[in-house]
């Protein structure tokens, strides 16, 4: 099967509004009362996913496009390794 660019793969989105991550501080960034998480499924045969913040960051092999106020690394080709950015996980799991 020939592989999709990402503007062709048609995709289901869910996202929400969730509180504000408590107790933990973003990489030299404001922080909100909220935080806006997104998932999206594709809804035809995909061969990748995407992790967002904001802009893509990371390709995965699970089929998934997640999009969170993460904190990337400078590069902006990964995401840094923050207690940020793992306190957002579990909001992006609960969407």
């Amino acid at each position: 099967m020939p592989r999709l660019a990402q503007s062709q793969i048609e995709l289901r989105t869910r996202g929400r509004m969730c509180p504000g991550v408590t107790g933990v501080c973003r990489a030299d960034k404001k922080m909100e009362p909220t935080t806006q998480v997104g998932v999206a499924l594709p809804l035809h045969c995909a061969d990748f996913g995407l992790i967002y913040a904001g802009l893509a960051i990371i390709g995965t092999d699970l089929l998934v496009f997640l999009n969170a106020q993460f904190d990337p690394h400078t590069s902006r080709r990964n995401l840094t390794d923050t207690p940020w950015n793992r306190a957002l996980v579990p909001l992006v799991s609960q969407v």
